[in-house]
C-alpha cells in the first residue's frame, strides 16, 4: 500500500512544522517591533549613543574595534564551520542539527528583518564599518545564536557546577562587550543591540525546548534527524517492557 501523505495539520504539529511556525512568528515580531522603534525615532536612545560615542578615542577605540571583530561575519563563519564539522566527526548528530538551525537560522532572520525595517544608523562619524540597516544589530543577534549554541553544547556534557557558571558568565560577558562595542563605535542604537539579544535568545530557547530538552523525546519525535535509535537502547526498552 502507498504511504499515507501527512495532513497539513500533522505537519504543523510536527517538530519541524512547529519550529518553522515559531521562526516565522519571530520574524514577524522582529519586523513589527523594528517598525515601531523606527517610527518613534532616535530620541529615546539616541542620546546614549552620543554620550558613549563621545568617549571613544585613542586606546579605548582600538579595544572596542578588537572586541567587535569577534562578532564579525568572517570570524563567526569560521567558528561555526569548525564547530559544526567537529560535531559531525564526533557523531553528535542532534547537536549538529541544533547548531545548524541556531546559527544560520538566526542569521537569515536577522538579514530579512534588517532589510525590511531598514532603520537608518546613528548619525555622526562611524568608527567602524556597518552595512545594511540598523535594526536589529547583526553582531548582537548572530553572536547570541552561535556563542549561545556553543555554550549549550558545552553544558550538555554536564560539567562541574563551577565550570557551568564560568561558561554562562563568559557567554554573558562576551555578548555584553560586543553589544556595547557596536554602540560605542557609533553604528548601532542600544535598542538595536537589545533587539538582537532577544531574537537570538528566544530562538535558542525554542530550539532547546523542541530538540534537546527531556520533553523533546527521542529521535523519532522529530523525524529521525539524529539517525535511528541504537540497537542496545531498543533492546533495553523491550526488556523493561517484558513481564517479570
Amino acid at each position: 500500500m502507498p504511504a499515507r501523505r501527512p495532513r497539513p495539520a500533522e505537519l504543523l504539529h510536527s517538530p519541524a512544522g512547529t519550529l518553522l511556525a515559531v521562526w516565522l512568528v519571530l520574524l514577524t515580531a522582529g519586523w513589527g517591533v523594528g517598525r515601531i522603534i523606527m517610527a518613534a525615532g532616535p530620541r529615546f536612545d539616541g542620546p546614549i549613543v552620543a554620550d558613549l560615542h563621545a568617549s571613544a578615542h585613542g586606546a579605548f577605540t582600538a579595544v572596542m574595534r578588537q572586541i567587535t571583530f569577534f562578532g564579525s561575519p568572517v570570524w563567526l563563519d569560521t567558528v561555526f564551520t569548525v564547530a559544526f564539522i567537529t560535531l559531525l566527526l564526533t557523531r553528535r548528530w542532534r547537536w549538529a542539527v541544533f547548531l545548524l538551525l541556531a546559527s544560520p537560522g538566526v542569521v537569515l532572520m536577522h538579514h530579512l528583518i534588517q532589510g525590511w525595517v531598514d532603520r537608518p544608523r546613528p548619525l555622526g562619524h562611524h568608527l567602524t564599518t556597518g552595512t545594511g540597516g540598523s535594526w536589529p544589530s547583526g553582531h548582537a543577534t548572530e553572536t547570541t545564536g552561535l556563542y549561545g549554541g556553543l555554550v549549550l553544547c558545552g553544558l550538555s556534557t554536564r560539567p562541574r557546577p563551577a565550570i557551568r557558571r564560568l561558561l554562562i558568565l563568559a557567554l554573558l560577558g562576551v555578548l555584553v562587550l560586543i553589544g556595547v562595542s557596536r554602540v560605542v563605535l557609533g553604528v548601532h542604537y542600544p535598542s538595536d543591540v537589545l533587539g538582537g539579544w532577544l531574537l537570538g535568545a528566544t530562538w535558542l530557547a525554542v530550539l532547546w525546548r523542541w530538540l534537546l530538552s527531556p520533553a523533546a523525546g527521542d529521535a523519532r519525535r522529530w523525524g529521525g534527524l539524529t539517525g535511528p535509535p541504537h540497537r542496545h537502547s531498543a533492546r533495553s526498552s523491550s526488556l523493561r517492557a517484558a513481564p517479570r
